[in-house]
Protein backbone atom coordinates (compact mmCIF):
# COMPACT_ATOMS: atom_id res chain seq x y z
CA UNK A 1 0.00 0.00 0.00
CA UNK A 2 1.06 3.64 -0.57
CA UNK A 3 1.78 5.57 2.64
CA UNK A 4 3.12 8.84 1.20
CA UNK A 5 1.22 12.12 1.24
CA UNK A 6 -0.24 13.23 -2.11
CA UNK A 7 1.17 16.10 -4.08
CA UNK A 8 -0.66 19.28 -3.13
CA UNK A 9 -1.40 22.61 -4.81
CA UNK A 10 -3.05 25.61 -3.19
CA UNK A 11 -4.23 28.55 -5.31
CA UNK A 12 -5.21 31.96 -3.97
CA UNK A 13 -6.71 34.38 -6.50
CA UNK A 14 -8.17 37.87 -6.38
CA UNK A 15 -9.68 39.23 -9.57
CA UNK A 16 -12.23 41.50 -11.12
CA UNK A 17 -14.11 42.16 -14.33
CA UNK A 18 -15.11 45.52 -15.76
CA UNK A 19 -17.72 45.89 -18.51
CA UNK A 20 -16.87 49.20 -20.17
CA UNK A 21 -19.99 48.88 -22.28
CA UNK A 22 -22.28 46.09 -23.34
CA UNK A 23 -19.68 44.70 -25.75
CA UNK A 24 -16.19 45.19 -24.23
CA UNK A 25 -14.93 43.58 -21.01
CA UNK A 26 -11.63 43.95 -19.15
CA UNK A 27 -10.37 41.43 -16.59
CA UNK A 28 -7.52 41.41 -14.08
CA UNK A 29 -6.38 38.87 -11.51
CA UNK A 30 -3.59 38.45 -8.98
CA UNK A 31 -2.84 34.89 -7.92
CA UNK A 32 -0.45 32.66 -6.00
CA UNK A 33 0.05 28.96 -6.68
CA UNK A 34 1.89 27.01 -3.97
CA UNK A 35 2.86 23.44 -4.79
CA UNK A 36 4.16 20.97 -2.23
CA UNK A 37 5.03 17.30 -1.84
CA UNK A 38 6.24 16.98 -5.41
CA UNK A 39 9.04 14.64 -6.38
CA UNK A 40 12.65 15.69 -5.97
CA UNK A 41 15.72 13.52 -6.38
CA UNK A 42 17.31 12.13 -3.25
CA UNK A 43 20.91 13.29 -2.86
CA UNK A 44 21.71 10.27 -0.72
CA UNK A 45 23.31 7.54 -2.88
CA UNK A 46 22.05 4.94 -0.42
CA UNK A 47 18.46 5.98 -1.21
CA UNK A 48 18.29 5.99 -5.02
CA UNK A 49 14.63 6.98 -5.19
CA UNK A 50 12.72 10.22 -5.45
CA UNK A 51 11.46 11.92 -2.31
CA UNK A 52 8.18 13.82 -2.03
CA UNK A 53 9.77 16.85 -0.36
CA UNK A 54 9.62 19.48 -3.11
CA UNK A 55 7.95 22.87 -2.75
CA UNK A 56 7.55 25.76 -5.20
CA UNK A 57 5.64 29.00 -5.57
CA UNK A 58 4.35 31.00 -8.52
CA UNK A 59 3.01 34.54 -8.10
CA UNK A 60 1.23 35.94 -11.12
CA UNK A 61 -0.77 38.70 -12.76
CA UNK A 62 -3.25 38.10 -15.59
CA UNK A 63 -4.87 40.85 -17.68
CA UNK A 64 -7.41 40.43 -20.45
CA UNK A 65 -9.60 42.36 -22.88
CA UNK A 66 -12.43 40.81 -24.89
CA UNK A 67 -15.13 42.26 -27.10
CA UNK A 68 -15.74 45.13 -29.47
CA UNK A 69 -13.95 48.48 -29.26
CA UNK A 70 -16.28 49.86 -31.93
CA UNK A 71 -19.06 48.34 -34.01
CA UNK A 72 -16.45 47.27 -36.59
CA UNK A 73 -13.37 46.62 -34.44
CA UNK A 74 -13.12 43.50 -32.23
CA UNK A 75 -10.29 42.43 -29.94
CA UNK A 76 -9.21 39.48 -27.83
CA UNK A 77 -6.03 40.02 -25.82
CA UNK A 78 -4.39 38.67 -22.69
CA UNK A 79 -1.14 39.16 -20.82
CA UNK A 80 0.37 37.04 -18.04
CA UNK A 81 3.28 37.75 -15.72
CA UNK A 82 4.69 34.86 -13.65
CA UNK A 83 7.28 35.06 -10.88
CA UNK A 84 8.30 31.51 -9.99
CA UNK A 85 10.63 30.21 -7.29
CA UNK A 86 11.82 26.88 -5.94
CA UNK A 87 11.12 26.85 -2.19
CA UNK A 88 12.68 23.42 -1.65
CA UNK A 89 14.34 21.38 -4.37
CA UNK A 90 16.05 18.62 -2.35
CA UNK A 91 14.97 16.04 0.19
CA UNK A 92 14.38 17.15 3.79
CA UNK A 93 17.69 15.75 5.10
CA UNK A 94 19.86 17.62 2.64
CA UNK A 95 17.74 20.77 2.86
CA UNK A 96 18.31 20.82 6.64
CA UNK A 97 22.05 20.55 6.00
CA UNK A 98 22.03 23.60 3.70
CA UNK A 99 22.58 21.44 0.63
CA UNK A 100 19.47 22.41 -1.32
CA UNK A 101 21.36 23.89 -4.26
CA UNK A 102 18.35 24.79 -6.42
CA UNK A 103 16.50 26.65 -3.68
CA UNK A 104 15.68 30.15 -4.89
CA UNK A 105 16.02 29.27 -8.58
CA UNK A 106 13.24 29.96 -11.07
CA UNK A 107 11.12 26.99 -12.08
CA UNK A 108 12.03 25.38 -15.37
CA UNK A 109 10.14 26.40 -18.52
CA UNK A 110 8.03 29.04 -16.77
CA UNK A 111 8.31 32.29 -18.80
CA UNK A 112 8.11 35.58 -16.95
CA UNK A 113 5.96 37.17 -19.66
CA UNK A 114 3.41 35.85 -22.16
CA UNK A 115 1.09 37.83 -24.41
CA UNK A 116 -1.42 37.15 -27.16
CA UNK A 117 -3.62 39.38 -29.28
CA UNK A 118 -6.14 38.81 -32.05
CA UNK A 119 -8.08 41.67 -33.58
CA UNK A 120 -10.38 42.05 -36.58
CA UNK A 121 -11.84 45.02 -38.44
CA UNK A 122 -14.88 45.03 -40.70
CA UNK A 123 -14.62 46.95 -43.99
CA UNK A 124 -18.34 46.86 -44.59
CA UNK A 125 -18.36 48.91 -47.77
CA UNK A 126 -16.45 46.07 -49.47
CA UNK A 127 -17.87 43.17 -47.41
CA UNK A 128 -14.32 42.44 -46.23
CA UNK A 129 -12.92 41.54 -42.81
CA UNK A 130 -9.20 41.89 -42.03
CA UNK A 131 -7.51 40.49 -38.95
CA UNK A 132 -4.15 40.33 -37.24
CA UNK A 133 -2.82 38.19 -34.41
CA UNK A 134 0.41 37.94 -32.48
CA UNK A 135 1.73 35.65 -29.74
CA UNK A 136 4.68 36.43 -27.49
CA UNK A 137 6.51 33.90 -25.34
CA UNK A 138 9.13 35.27 -22.97
CA UNK A 139 12.42 33.74 -21.90
CA UNK A 140 12.39 30.83 -19.48
CA UNK A 141 15.07 28.88 -17.65
CA UNK A 142 16.14 25.47 -18.94
CA UNK A 143 18.59 24.67 -16.12
CA UNK A 144 18.91 25.18 -12.39
CA UNK A 145 21.90 25.38 -10.06
CA UNK A 146 23.43 22.14 -8.84
CA UNK A 147 26.09 20.82 -6.52
CA UNK A 148 29.79 21.14 -7.34
CA UNK A 149 30.74 17.52 -6.92
CA UNK A 150 34.47 18.03 -6.35
CA UNK A 151 34.15 20.64 -3.61
CA UNK A 152 34.45 19.95 0.10
CA UNK A 153 32.10 20.86 1.62
CA UNK A 154 29.68 20.62 -1.33
CA UNK A 155 28.85 24.00 -2.83
CA UNK A 156 26.36 25.51 -5.26
CA UNK A 157 27.49 26.03 -8.84
CA UNK A 158 28.05 29.59 -10.03
CA UNK A 159 27.80 28.73 -13.73
CA UNK A 160 25.28 31.05 -15.47
CA UNK A 161 21.96 29.33 -16.03
CA UNK A 162 20.72 28.56 -19.53
CA UNK A 163 17.65 30.40 -20.85
CA UNK A 164 15.48 29.85 -23.88
CA UNK A 165 15.05 32.66 -26.40
CA UNK A 166 11.86 34.68 -26.39
CA UNK A 167 9.88 34.94 -29.61
CA UNK A 168 7.00 36.67 -31.40
CA UNK A 169 4.78 34.83 -33.90
CA UNK A 170 2.46 36.82 -36.18
CA UNK A 171 -0.57 35.72 -38.18
CA UNK A 172 -3.08 37.44 -40.46
CA UNK A 173 -6.48 36.77 -41.98
CA UNK A 174 -8.65 38.36 -44.65
CA UNK A 175 -12.18 37.36 -45.59
CA UNK A 176 -14.55 38.40 -48.35
CA UNK A 177 -18.31 37.87 -48.05
CA UNK A 178 -19.78 38.41 -51.55
CA UNK A 179 -23.20 37.40 -50.20
CA UNK A 180 -24.66 36.88 -46.76
CA UNK A 181 -24.20 33.11 -47.07
CA UNK A 182 -20.75 32.88 -48.70
CA UNK A 183 -17.35 33.53 -47.09
CA UNK A 184 -13.95 33.17 -48.74
CA UNK A 185 -11.10 33.42 -46.22
CA UNK A 186 -7.31 33.40 -46.38
CA UNK A 187 -5.39 32.61 -43.16
CA UNK A 188 -1.61 32.99 -42.94
CA UNK A 189 0.13 31.56 -39.85
CA UNK A 190 3.66 32.58 -38.81
CA UNK A 191 3.41 35.50 -41.21
CA UNK A 192 7.10 36.48 -40.94
CA UNK A 193 8.31 32.85 -41.06
CA UNK A 194 9.90 33.16 -37.62
CA UNK A 195 12.12 30.31 -36.43
CA UNK A 196 11.23 29.39 -32.87
CA UNK A 197 11.18 26.34 -30.61
CA UNK A 198 8.67 24.82 -28.21
CA UNK A 199 8.83 22.01 -25.63
CA UNK A 200 12.48 22.75 -24.90
CA UNK A 201 14.44 20.46 -22.59
CA UNK A 202 17.63 20.96 -20.63
CA UNK A 203 19.38 18.25 -22.68
CA UNK A 204 19.23 20.28 -25.88
CA UNK A 205 16.09 18.69 -27.35
CA UNK A 206 13.34 20.96 -28.67
CA UNK A 207 10.44 20.97 -31.12
CA UNK A 208 10.61 23.53 -33.97
CA UNK A 209 7.57 25.76 -34.25
CA UNK A 210 5.36 25.69 -37.33
CA UNK A 211 6.73 27.31 -40.46
CA UNK A 212 4.76 29.89 -42.41
CA UNK A 213 1.62 28.39 -43.91
CA UNK A 214 -1.46 29.66 -45.72
CA UNK A 215 -4.97 28.23 -45.92
CA UNK A 216 -7.71 29.32 -48.31
CA UNK A 217 -11.24 28.23 -47.44
CA UNK A 218 -14.70 28.81 -48.87
CA UNK A 219 -17.77 28.44 -46.66
CA UNK A 220 -21.42 28.40 -47.69
CA UNK A 221 -24.21 28.64 -45.12
CA UNK A 222 -27.63 27.20 -45.90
Amino acid sequence: SCTVDPEKAEIIELGGKWDLNSKLSLTAALFRNERSNYRVASNDPTIPVAQLDGAARVDGLALGATGQITADWSIFANYTYLNSKVIQGADDVFAAQGRDFVKGDDLLQVPDHAFSLFTTYELRQWNVQVGYGVTYQGESYLTQHAQITNSNPPARTTIPLVKSDDYWVHRATIAWMPTQDVEIRLNVNNLLDKTYYTRLRNNGWATPGDKRSATLTANYRF
